[in-house]
This record gives C-alpha cells, structure tokens and sequence, in this order.
C-alpha cells in the first residue's frame, strides 16, 4: 500500500506544533512579532520605540536588519495552514491516499482506515474495517411490517388471497450471511416456509477501479450468474457504499423486472443489532409503473 500526504499534513501528524502550527524548537529560539499589535516602551528621555528592535542606539544598519527580520517572520506566519481552522479539508484536500496504478496485488488486502475516510469513492469493492454482515438472523414480523409487507405483495400483482396466506406464515422466515474477503463476497441463505434460497454476491468498485462522484459508467462492475428463488437466471453485481457500510446488489435481467436490495447493520443500542434489507423491485416495460418496496428487519439470533 501507498501513501502520499502532503508534508504539511504529515508534520501536523507528529504533534510537535504549537497553536501557530510551528515547530517547539523553532518557536523556542526564534523572536515574537504579531504584525497587528505595536509595543512601546518608553526610554530615558520620555521618547517611544518598538519592543523587540535595538533600543541602545541608532544604528540605521541594526534597525534595517531587525525589521528585515520581522518581515521575514511575518511572511513565514502568514503561509503556515492551520489545519485546526479546515478540519472538512484534511482528508480532501490536504490528503491524498492512493493503491498503485497496478490494483491486482492489492486486492485480498483490507481497505485501510484512511483509504476509507479520505478518498471519495461512491462504490467500493471491500467493506469498512469494522463492518460484518455475518450472522443468523429471524425476521420481526411484527403488525407493521406484515401491513408494509401486505402492500408490497398488492404491488407486485398478488391477490388478497395469496396475500392472506403470505402474510400469516411470514414470521417463519429466516437469514443465514456469511461475509469473507473483506467482504468481497456474502453469502445469503433464505429459509421460508416455501423452501431455501441460496446464492453469493460479489462486490466490486475501488479499488479495483475508480468510482469517484463523477463517474456515471459502472460498466466495470464484475457479473455473475445466478438463480432467483423462482429458480431464474439472472445476472448480479454488487458493491458497497457510504464508506464500506452499506452493501447494495442488483440482480439484473429477470422476465418481469429486476431486484434491488440494500444491506447494512442498524444499531439498535444494548447488544441488539438489526439487519436491515431495503427491497426494491424495478418492473420492466412500463418505466411509469410503481416500484415494489419492503423493508426487512432481521434480529440476530442468540
């Protein structure tokens, strides 16, 4: 892994600047001037002069020389960056972490906090340090989820019938995730009282290729062939965002329309933590026709 900081960042690091952002040792042994303020003293005679210039004489030469000295010390001020006045520019401006131009051996390795924070990525291949989706999971069917459900179903094109059923044998279903590679792949085990449904996404984006904000082409995004729980072939792709910890997929291709789903952990405070799955289905055809959505709420089992 390399990474480039510009010098100035990377002496702040150190933690030997004092609030003017200048080296101890150099502020130790180099005189004061604030450019802003004046400081009189007064001689014998009663007449002023400035503190800090040579006050035992005349001498135009020592004058000429101090106030050099000042204007050098003031332009020196003056360019230093204070970082503690720009904290939202530390990582885009001032910071620039990078892979080489070559990504292939990098690949298996985690992303690094830094990489995370400080580039502007929207999709990555690898999931934040932190973040793990693994786990077995039961759904809480509860009465709100079963009416949003109960809709979901109606958009879909299911008759209230289906829909009765459905609905009252719902609070069966359960997740089984398996979250490796960093998380480049996460398996996905469905159990309902219709059967299982196995499959594995992979993800792909940075650092395999550049996913910046600006970027509108994702053609680059790996593809693979899998199987619906109706058992049809689709082509999926996925990736992870807001910093590694949102996972979406897509399962692209399917005779009515194609699958969106948007994976991640919701902490609910305590030791519970809920998976989270937003479905969204995007019907073919008819652009102007309503989208299917549900979102699934999974408490992990003990």
């Amino acid at each position: 892994m390399y990474i480039e900081v510009e010098d100035t960042l990377a002496a702040a690091d150190g933690g030997k600047k004092n609030s003017n952002g200048i080296d101890d040792e150099q502020w130790d042994s180099t005189t004061h001037y604030d450019a802003d303020d004046e400081y009189d003293v007064e001689d014998n005679d009663g007449s002023k002069q400035s503190e800090g210039i040579n006050l035992d004489g005349n001498d135009e030469d020592d004058e000429d020389e101090d106030e050099a000295q000042l204007l050098k010390l003031q332009v020196e001020t003056e360019s230093v960056t204070f970082l503690s006045d720009m904290p939202s520019m530390a990582c885009s401006a001032l910071v620039t972490v990078t892979r080489s131009s070559s990504y292939g051996t990098f690949q298996s390795q985690p992303l690094s906090k830094e990489e995370m924070e400080c580039n502007l990525h929207e999709r990555w291949a690898q999931s934040a340090p932190k973040v793990n989706l693994s786990g077995s999971w039961t759904l809480i069917a509860d009465d709100v989820f079963k009416k949003e459900y109960d809709l979901y179903l109606s958009d879909l094109g299911f008759n209230r019938i289906i829909r009765s059923v459905a609905c009252s044998l719902i609070s069966r279903t359960k997740e089984i995730t398996k979250q490796s590679g960093n998380g480049r792949e996460l398996y996905i085990k469905s159990i309902n009282p219709k059967g299982t449904w196995e499959r594995v996404l992979t993800s792909s984006g940075f650092p395999d290729f550049e996913t910046e904000s600006d970027k509108t082409d994702y053609s680059q995004h790996k593809k693979t062939k899998i199987k619906t729980a109706e058992s049809e072939e689709v082509t999926a792709e996925a990736w992870w965002e807001c910093h590694g910890t949102r996972h979406r997929s897509w399962l692209r291709g399917g005779k009515k329309g194609d699958y969106e789903s948007l994976r991640y952990l919701e902490d609910c405070g305590g030791n519970m933590t809920i998976l989270v799955c937003e479905s969204i289905f995007h019907p073919c055809g008819d652009v102007t026709k309503k989208r299917a959505r549900v979102k699934w709420r999974f408490q992990r089992d003990a």
